[in-house]
């Protein structure tokens, strides 16, 4: 399954057509201005309550965040990136079709019609709409949404952050977790990790978290074996997986900023973003030896971080690893 992902994010990137560098939807388009939500971020609507039996591992609506979420007060107009012409438009939402893509624009009052020839900077599209504080911003190319903030697209972009990898979660197969020196037979694995946003962003959603664009892992044996060669759990870079695909990628465990569960939303509650890094490491077919296996998240700057857990197989003498 993670090689199908891979190659549906690869098509992806290789149908694309060249893109060009464009600034920003608001002014000044030349500066850039505070992104609160990732290309690839969880979006989670919970059905029950987090307190309920299902809970986090109940039934909703999740999918992958497609596009990037610029702050901007409420009232500040919104300019197309790219010149086009107006193809959907409705009371919250512009799709601008461009030479070399399509670009949607999401929490928007626009005060355009359809099939109107619009200009980079110059068109006002609509402005941003009172309770979003934000223009979701979506790029399409050959059919499949892509990262704006790759190198090449929305510009400028500078990002000095590092992501980082809280934690390493180890779980027998009923879904107990595990100290490390616990690990013994099928387990899985999986990664908490967040980056911040490149600029502090204002409001309620100041400090709230993002996910980075990249993460991978890989295991290595203290004797030099490297049983799992660095392996890539997600790549956010150039695509996104499909959205039924989602548990795939994230845990059990993963929601948004301000999650819905239910009918509660927690509107001061960070997200937490869980990964699926190894969902069925069977340590019975490795080597008797200790073992450091490590998880690496990058941001779409090259800004990295990691985390190592090491642990002991005892194959052969089960007691000896107590």
């Amino acid at each position: 399954m993670r090689r199908k992902l891979a190659v549906i994010l690869f098509a992806a990137l290789v149908a694309a057509p060249g893109a060009s560098a464009y600034g920003w939807p608001v002014a000044p388009f030349d500066v850039e201005h505070p992104v609160r939500g990732n290309f690839g971020d969880p979006r989670t609507v919970f059905r029950h309550g987090v307190l309920d039996d299902q809970g986090l591992g109940g039934n909703g609506a999740f999918s992958f965040h497609n596009g990037i979420d610029i702050s901007a007060a409420p009232g500040t107009p919104v300019y197309p990136v790219e010149s086009g012409v107006t193809k959907n438009v409705t009371q919250s939402y512009v799709v601008v079709r461009s030479a070399g893509g399509i670009f949607q624009y999401q929490h928007v009052a626009p005060i355009l019609v359809e099939n109107r020839r619009v200009i980079a900077r110059r068109t006002v599209l609509g402005y941003v709409q009172g309770p979003a504080a934000h223009v979701h911003l979506t790029e399409i190319r050959g059919g499949r949404p892509v990262n704006p903030l790759t190198l090449g697209r929305l510009t400028p972009y500078r990002d000095t952050t590092k992501p980082r990898v809280a934690e390493l979660v180890f779980r027998d197969p009923q879904g107990r977790r595990l100290a490390p020196r616990q690990v013994a037979g099928p387990v899985s694995v999986a990664a908490v990790a967040h980056d911040v946003p490149s600029l502090p962003v204002p409001g309620s959603w100041n400090g709230l978290p993002v996910t980075p664009a990249l993460v991978s892992w890989s295991l290595t044996s203290l004797s030099g074996r490297r049983p799992v060669p660095e392996t890539t759990v997600v790549d956010f870079r150039y695509g996104l997986p499909l959205n039924r695909d989602f548990w795939r990628v994230y845990a059990r465990g993963t929601y948004q900023n301000k999650p819905r569960f239910g009918n509660v939303q927690y509107m001061s509650a960070p997200g937490r973003y869980e990964f699926v890094v190894a969902p069925a490491l069977d340590t019975r077919r490795l080597a008797d030896d200790v073992y450091a296996l490590r998880v690496k998240v990058e941001d779409v700057r090259g800004n990295r971080g990691w985390a190592t857990e090491t642990f002991a197989v005892c194959n052969a003498e089960p007691g000896s690893c107590s």
